[in-house]
Parts: C-alpha cells; structure tokens; sequence
C-alpha cells in the first residue's frame, strides 16, 4: 500500500501586462502601480517600449496608476489569466451630468451654480441654470467627482469610470443643512 500523498498548490492568482503609451506612442520608465485601495500592492517601471508585467497577482479588483500622468484602469485578475492593462494617458472622455437636492414631497430640486470637480486634477465646472454640468478633457480611468454649492450644502463625492472619447453620467444630489433651511 502506498502512504505518499500528492500535493497540488491551487493557483489563485493571475498576471497583468501592457503598456503605457501617449497619443500612440510608448512612454518609457514611468512607474507603474497595482493599487489595492489606497495602498500599493505591486510597482514596475516601463521598458523601453513602455511595456510592464506584474506576475503572481492575487486574484481581485484592482486599478492601475500611472501617478507622472494622473492616469489609472481598473483592472480584475482571475485565477491562471493574463489581463491587459495597457493605457494611453493621452486619452481622454467627458462626465455629464446634474446636481440636485431633495425637494419637499419627493421632489427634486436641480442647483444651479454648483460647484463640480475631477479630484486630483485642476478640472472643474458650474452647473447651469438647470443644474446640468459638462467637464470634458477628463483623463481615462477611475475618477473621484466632488460637488458642492457653498456652505448650507453637504459635498457629495462620487467615483466614476472615463472612458476614452466616451461620455458617462454622473449625477450628484447635495443635501442643505438644517441650519440653513429657509436662509
């Protein structure tokens, strides 16, 4: 009788590869950054035809920085797969959307004059007259949008993926605080 046992390790992890480029063209040693949250799980330079790699990643969401550019991708690694993670941080889309706040009986109240910007960068707009916002020029990848309009309303953060020369929607709804209400 044999009494050996055979051990197989269960592979749960996955690998991530691409390159950085701008307009087309490869941007070399430029840090690449496997986010987990706020904290950085993994970090490569690219090569000279902007290429990186990260192997052995454990499988989960995360997104991928390009910090010198601002620029991020979500990514999702599953067990024994290759992801693309590839950018152009040259490319760009555009949020659209309204800011609102609760009105009596359900109703909605469109603001005006709100206040609506991209986090980390210097974007940044004003509603319209019906409470509608257009912020174009938007780096790809995961973006944090803050609104606000002034100080008898709450800021309201929302995080959305831009798409490259895509349009996403990106209603805010601010809440007025009571010791304002009637001012």
């Amino acid at each position: 009788m044999d009494s050996s046992i055979s051990l197989t390790p269960l592979l749960t992890t996955g690998a991530i590869t691409g390159t950085v480029s701008k307009s087309g063209k490869p941007v070399t040693k430029t840090q690449v950054f496997v986010m987990d949250g706020s904290i950085v799980l993994l970090s490569t330079p690219t090569d000279s035809n902007g290429g990186f790699s990260f192997e052995a990643v454990p499988e989960k969401s995360y997104v991928l920085k390009v910090n010198s550019f601002q620029a991020n991708k979500p990514v999702t690694v599953t067990k024994q797969t290759t992801v693309d993670g590839s950018i152009d941080v040259g490319a760009t889309g555009t949020i659209t959307g309204t800011v609102t706040q609760p009105g009596f009986g359900g109703k909605t109240i469109r603001l005006s004059g709100a206040t609506v910007a991209v986090t980390g960068t210097s974007l940044q707009t004003t509603t319209n007259s019906d409470g509608n916002f257009t912020l174009n020029l938007v780096p790809v990848g995961v973006q944090t949008l803050t609104g606000s309009n002034g100080s008898c309303y709450s800021m309201e953060t929302k995080t959305v993926t831009v798409i490259a020369q895509g349009t996403v929607d990106a209603d805010l709804s601010l809440s007025q605080f009571l010791s304002c209400v009637g001012s």
